[in-house]
């Protein structure tokens, strides 16, 4: 899988809560041949399968945001931890990214490792859509 990083900032009901990110998105583009029925011949066809996109918060701009973050990946470190907030996601954030994409409801999810700072720790996101 290809990985492909772009930089941006996150808000939360139009605040900004971090001002830089790292949005690390996986992707790979499968190319198979199919053979056309009655023919020697074949058709090429790409196919693009996403994998997880991750989420890295270099500079946390709002200390309640921080909290969520850091119970998170608290809930990742210990498990009864997470059995006490199971179902608790914080609010959904807004992405705008350098490039000028942008998404709305935007989900942080529980990171796989949840060792480190809040801005070290790159946290699982579910993008609504994708």
């Amino acid at each position: 899988m290809d990985q492909s990083v772009r930089i941006g900032r996150a808000f939360r009901d139009d605040h900004l809560v971090a001002d830089e990110l790292e949005l690390i998105e996986q992707a790979e583009l499968r190319i198979t041949e199919v053979p056309v029925a009655g023919g020697a011949r074949s058709v090429v066809r790409q196919r693009v399968i996403r994998g997880p996109s991750m989420i890295r918060f270099t500079t946390i701009t709002d200390e309640g945001f921080r909290s969520d973050l850091n119970r998170l990946a608290e809930a990742s470190r210990d498990p009864d931890v997470g059995r006490r907030v199971r179902g608790w996601l914080p609010e959904p954030i807004d992405l705008v990214m350098d490039d000028g994409a942008a998404w709305r409801g935007v989900a942080v999810q529980r990171p796989l490792n949840g060792y480190g700072g809040a801005e070290a720790i790159r946290f699982n996101i579910a993008v609504p859509g994708n």
